[in-house]
């Protein structure tokens, strides 16, 4: 898995970059290049993907929660690493139109 490139200048996306532009996914985000100020959309893929991965952590949680025999530290633990790889992997997710 990359980050993705820009199809103008053929600079690679940071994922600080990548993180801040798709950080709000109730439109569909854009992707803007520091370098040629070209601005890109995700591809449709992309998008519906982050979006399901993003509700992943909550439903994980909202599971483990019912399960009797697991108390909520064990629970809320789960939830918080599995919400910080998804943080973490989730700009690596990201395809642009080209």
């Amino acid at each position: 898995m990359k980050l993705p490139i820009c199809p103008k200048c053929n600079r690679q996306f940071t994922w600080r970059e990548v993180n801040k532009d798709t950080s709000f996914l109730l439109w569909r985000p854009k992707l803007e290049c520091r370098n040629c100020e070209g601005v890109f959309k995700l591809t449709i893929r992309s998008y519906v993907l982050a979006s399901v991965v993003r509700i992943l952590p909550v439903l994980v949680l909202a599971v483990l929660m019912n399960y009797e025999q697991l108390s909520k530290f064990p629970a809320l633990l789960i939830f918080l690493l599995l919400l910080g790889f998804i943080i973490y992997m989730e700009p690596y997710l990201a395809k642009i139109k080209t």
